[in-house]
């Protein structure tokens, strides 16, 4: 079945290449065929894996395959470094939410300081509830915007290691692409190389075959011919001389 579909794609490609001699340039291929077939990796796809497992690969193939190989393992640790950054980032930003949680206390408390007496100060309690005791005042506001800066300085440094790894993600699929393309565009020349060459195969075991074949009928046809031979000889002989001497002749010759 992998033959077959392989055969259709090359059909839509290349136009009567079966009945000429292939050129050594390369082909081209129209780069939306591989899409148009639901295919995004060659080398992934279960059609092209179950051809190959019967078609020694030639170099060419191997090499334009293990550039797509080494392209798909950096986009796999591009995931995974991303996935890293976007957890690094998430730590960041849930520490300028606390930090900023802090502050609005800090100012809550200053306010409620600063509010006449006969005013209720519950809210200030509340808040005073939510500061630590070590960070009072000037001192836990400076420390929490200096944090809060730094935070705020990671995730911009983490957005552009981000920026990066997107980028060269996107690369990375243009790049394989291309090289999916060059893979298939390689294949083509080789496949029909290799179905060239197997057919020429085909055709001398065919026609050993049909040798042989003729060959076996020949001597079939020669042992009826013999046997038959045989059978009406001996039944002449035994017609003519009679059981008793029949049997004294088979005796002297032994004819099995």
């Amino acid at each position: 079945m992998a033959k077959i579909y392989f055969r259709k794609i090359i059909g839509k490609i290349i136009e009567n290449l079966r009945n000429r001699i292939l050129p050594r340039k390369k082909i081209s291929i129209d780069e939306r065929i591989l899409q148009s077939e639901g295919i995004e990796v060659l080398i992934q796809d279960e059609r092209w894996i179950r051809l190959f497992d019967s078609i020694k690969k030639n170099a060419s193939i191997v090499q334009v395959e293990d550039k797509i190989r080494v392209r798909l393992d950096e986009k796999t640790r591009l995931h995974m470094q991303n996935k890293i950054n976007q957890a690094e980032k998430q730590v960041n930003q849930n520490r300028i939410a606390e930090l900023t949680e802090k502050l609005k206390n800090i100012y809550i408390i200053e306010m409620a300081d600063n509010k006449p007496d006969n005013e209720p100060d519950n809210v200030r309690d509340i808040a005073a509830d939510n500061m630590p005791d070590n960070m009072p005042g000037e001192n836990a506001k400076k420390s929490a915007k200096n944090e809060i800066d730094a935070c705020s300085n990671k995730i911009n440094e983490i957005d552009e290691r981000c920026s990066l790894i997107e980028q060269r993600r996107e690369e990375l699929d243009s790049e394989i692409k291309q090289y999916n393309i060059a893979l298939l565009d390689t294949a083509v020349i080789y496949l029909y190389r290799y179905m060239k060459t197997s057919r020429k195969r085909v055709n001398a075991l065919d026609a050993q075959i049909t040798s042989m074949r003729n060959g076996i009928k020949a001597r079939i046809d020669e042992r009826e011919t013999l046997a038959a031979s045989v059978n009406e000889t001996y039944n002449f002989l035994h017609g003519l001389l009679g059981v008793k001497q029949i049997e004294s002749i088979d005796n002297h010759f032994t004819l099995d």
